[in-house]
């Protein structure tokens, strides 16, 4: 059986290994969350955030929102208007956000790719 011969483009069989030795010189040897030194394993406990601004930006919100369903519930009465489902579900988002913002995660977050995509998806899927 005779195959089909595919047509050749000239000089493209030896350019494709340079292109792609070219590209791997741009990759980065490591991938860097954010700049600044993390967290060792060793004193990554010591690294709860004591930021009164990030923590006031976590529970501000959560203060607000307890003082409206709470003034609602009054009226209303309770569950109505705001469930108590969607309260509770509120206030776990809420305490995802202080697991991921204000406790030690966020300082290993800083030291680990790894630790800081876990962070990503606790603040992307969860809160």
């Amino acid at each position: 059986m005779h195959r089909a011969a595919r047509p050749r483009v000239p000089g493209t069989h030896r350019a494709a290994p340079a292109i792609l030795a070219a590209m791997a010189l741009l990759l980065p040897r490591a991938a860097w969350a954010h700049a600044g030194r993390g967290a060792t394993p060793g004193d990554v406990w010591h690294h709860w955030s004591g930021n009164p601004v990030e923590i006031l930006l976590v529970f501000l919100p959560a203060i607000w929102y307890a003082v409206g369903v709470r003034a609602l519930w009054r009226r209303a009465g309770a569950g109505h208007g705001v469930s108590t489902g969607q309260t509770l579900a509120f206030g776990a988002g809420i305490l995802t956000l202080a697991v991921a913002l204000l406790t030690p995660l966020d300082a290993m977050a800083e030291a680990l790719f790894s630790v800081h995509m876990i962070q990503h998806l606790l603040l992307i899927l969860v809160a």
